[in-house]
Order: C-alpha cells, then sequence, then structure tokens
C-alpha cells in the first residue's frame, strides 16, 4: 500500500513538472521570446531554459521568481496552475497586441475595405434618391392652398396651387406674379406671369434651365413670391410673401418612413387625368404632372368613380353621360359645355369671331377663370370672377362686357345643382 502512495506522489511530481515545462514554453512563445532571449533576461543560459522546456529540471524558487516577472505572470500561475485576474489582464492585453500586430500589418487593406463599404452604401441610398419638401406661405397679404416641392435625380418639380390675395379692396387693371430666391444676394426669378395662375415648374435634373445647381442650393434656404398691382392710373401696389421649406419626405436613408402626397386637391391639372378633351393650352405640362401620380390614387379615383349611378341623371338638360370618367357633356349652340363633379369643376368652351373662350367655375373654390385665346393660342384676354364678393380681377386685356357669360354658367351650375 505505501508502495503504492509513493508510485502515486511520483506521478503527480512527474505530472507537474511536464505541466510547468509546457507553460514556460507557451508563455514563451506568447512573448515572442527564444530561449536565448529568455535566457539572457533571467542570466541563466539557453541550455538551462531548454532543460526546463522538456521537463528534465524544475528552476529553483528564485528562478521561478525572475521568469514570472519577465513573463508578467503570476507564480500561482506557475507553481499552482492557478490563474489570477493580473493573469487573465495579461492574457488579453497578449490577444490586443496580437490583433494590433494583425491589423497593422494589413492596415491599407482595411482601410481600402472601409471605404469600399462606405462608398457602396453612400451609393445604394443615393440611388435614384427623392426628397419633399411642403411649402408654407409667411404673409397676411397672399396665401396659397398647396405647394409641393420635389427633387430627384431624374427630375425636379415645384408647383404651388390656387394663390390669393387677401386685399379685395384694391382695384387694379394689371398683376405680375414673380417667384423668385436668392443666390449670393442677387435676385434669381425662376417664374413670371402676368396672372394669379397656380405655379407648375418641372425640369430634368440632368438639363436643367431655371433649377440649376446654385437654385437648388438657394431654395432650401426659403423661396419669395412678390404680387404686382397696378391700377388704372398707373400707381403700383407690391405684396411680398416668404416661403419656408419643410421636409416631409427623404429616402436616401437606411431607413425611413413611408409617404404619399396629398392629392385630394382640386387643381387644373387633375382635369387632364379624367378628360380626354383638351382642356389646357398647354397639355405637356398635364401629362407630366399625371404621369406621376401613384397607383395608389388613380385606385382610389377609379373606386369613387363606380360608386356613380350609371344613369344619366342631367338628360333633362340636354346632357350625354360617360360613366367611366364620371362627365356629365352637352352642346348648346356654339358652347360645349362638360360638368365633372368629381373634380368640382363646370367648363365651357366656345368659338366665335374667330376666338376661342374658356371658362372654368371651381364652385367649390367660388370662382370663375375666364380665358379667350385667339387663332394662335395666345392669350387675349384673362380674367378671374369671384363668386362670393362678386368681383372681377382682370390680368390680361379688356375684361369688361363679359357679364352674360359670367351669369351663364352660374345658371347652368344652378339648374345642376337642382338636379344633382
Amino acid at each position: 500500500m505505501k508502495e503504492k502512495n509513493n508510485e502515486e506522489e511520483n506521478l503527480n511530481e512527474t505530472n507537474k513538472e511536464e505541466s510547468f515545462a509546457k507553460y514556460i514554453y507557451e508563455l514563451r512563445l506568447k512573448r515572442n521570446l527564444t530561449q536565448k532571449m529568455l535566457a539572457d533576461k533571467i542570466k541563466v543560459s539557453d541550455r538551462t531554459i531548454s532543460k526546463w522546456e522538456n521537463g528534465l529540471t524544475v528552476p529553483d524558487l528564485h528562478n521561478i521568481r525572475v521568469i514570472c516577472k519577465e513573463l508578467g505572470v503570476s507564480a500561482d500561475s506557475v507553481v499552482l496552475e492557478k490563474s489570477t485576474f493580473k493573469d487573465h489582464f495579461h492574457n488579453f492585453l497578449d490577444l490586443l497586441k496580437v490583433l494590433w500586430k494583425h491589423l497593422f500589418n494589413n492596415i491599407f487593406k482595411v482601410i481600402f475595405f472601409i471605404i469600399f463599404i462606405l462608398l457602396l452604401v453612400y451609393f445604394i441610398n443615393n440611388y435614384n434618391a427623392i426628397n419633399i419638401y411642403t411649402l408654407t406661405y409667411e404673409s397676411d397679404d397672399i396665401n396659397f392652398k398647396n405647394g409641393i416641392f420635389i427633387r430627384n435625380k431624374s427630375y425636379n418639380l415645384l408647383f404651388i396651387d390656387d394663390i390669393t390675395l387677401n386685399d379685395n379692396n384694391y382695384d387694379y387693371e394689371e398683376v405680375k406674379v414673380t417667384l423668385y430666391v436668392l443666390v449670393n444676394g442677387d435676385k434669381i426669378s425662376l417664374y413670371e406671369n402676368n396672372g394669379l395662375d397656380d405655379i407648375f415648374i418641372e425640369e430634368l435634373a440632368s438639363y436643367p434651365t431655371i433649377l440649376n445647381k446654385d437654385v437648388l442650393k438657394s431654395i432650401n434656404k426659403g423661396l419669395y413670391l412678390e404680387i404686382k398691382l397696378t391700377d388704372v392710373n398707373g400707381k403700383d401696389k407690391t405684396y411680398n410673401c416668404n416661403i419656408s421649406l419643410t421636409k416631409e419626405f427623404q429616402n436616401n436613408k437606411l431607413t425611413y418612413r413611408n409617404y404619399q402626397i396629398n392629392t385630394t386637391y382640386d387643381n387644373d391639372y387633375q382635369i387632364f387625368l379624367n378628360n380626354k378633351s383638351d382642356l389646357t393650352s398647354n397639355p405637356v405640362e398635364y401629362k407630366s404632372f399625371a404621369a406621376n401620380f401613384n397607383s395608389n390614387d388613380t385606385a382610389k379615383m377609379a373606386s369613387k368613380s363606380a360608386e356613380v349611378v350609371s344613369s344619366n341623371k342631367l338628360e333633362s338638360l340636354g346632357y350625354s353621360y360617360d360613366a367611366n370618367s364620371d362627365t356629365y357633356t352637352k352642346v348648346d349652340g356654339d358652347k360645349e359645355i362638360i360638368y365633372q363633379p368629381r373634380m368640382k369643376v363646370l367648363y365651357t368652351k366656345e368659338n366665335f369671331k374667330m376666338l376661342e373662350y374658356n371658362a372654368y367655375y371651381y364652385f367649390e373654390k367660388n370662382r370663375i377663370d375666364f380665358k379667350i385665346y385667339d387663332r394662335s393660342k395666345n392669350i387675349v384676354a384673362k380674367f378671374r370672377y369671384l363668386t362670393s364678393s362678386q368681383k372681377i380681377y382682370c390680368y390680361i386685356g379688356n375684361c369688361k362686357n363679359y357679364q352674360s357669360e359670367i351669369d351663364y354658367i352660374l345658371a347652368e351650375y344652378r339648374q345642376i345643382s337642382a338636379i344633382l
């Protein structure tokens, strides 16, 4: 029994010696030291280090302390094979040194990879990027119903709908509307017109004539709207309005919320969507605007149209009905009359004495827009009549003696309203 215990003790001692030898060997390799380098540090020969690592001999207590100091470990880790916090910390530092060395040796590869990833993310996020801003007027004299500015990689679009003046007491003969920005302190005009028409500007981003790079940069800082009125005596009165932009949507981010432009407003551009006739002198702008409508909007409009009863409710007034476009049409002498309940507009067109007379009655807005064209489609006369105040605002030409046209379209609308 005693001999068995002695054999076990001898075996444990042998295992400890082999474990110690392996531990010294591994520590030396981690520190990137040769046997000669470690031997010089602890003042012994490299042959002695070789014997320790091969388990042929074991260092004395003094040499163990020197080894621990030079290798940065505790004596417990060497003798008792028990790691302390200090040992773990040193092991962590050793790992960091190895990683840093590897990183430093491949620094150019790492930098190139990071730059490539950043450029890739930037390209993906900005390819076909779109920014949508809403326009808000800051004036007590000028207001408008809707304003949108859309920036896209393909095109840029800006429109302002239903511009009105709060001063209805000023009797003016002419009006001039100017939309402009300030570029380096200089006034750059984006739009000019002799009337309070809706402003619509659309350009390809690759071929800008108005919305160039400097202008687009300035638009983000703000827009300015100026309306100049001139009375019969040649006296001018000017109104100014600052227009601020609020970003509603931007998709050049990794995550973004969905956004859909509100298309419930009523303006001249929507007429193009539901009327096959040419109701405007500039169908190109109408078509480009209509092309950008969301398919959901088209579905909603179609659904709403399906709700309309297919029978002709205005047959007694001489109207024919198109259920697909929800449009009533009739001919009264030289006049063609079109009523669109969904668009809330009544339109009359008449050719007389080489001129074309067009009147749009936006009954929900309480206004009639009247235009007269010659054969070359040049505007001869243009005015707006407000049904609430019964006042005419003349923009171009002689706007007098058209009260009969106003009375006609109002009387026609009253007959339609009485039935519908």
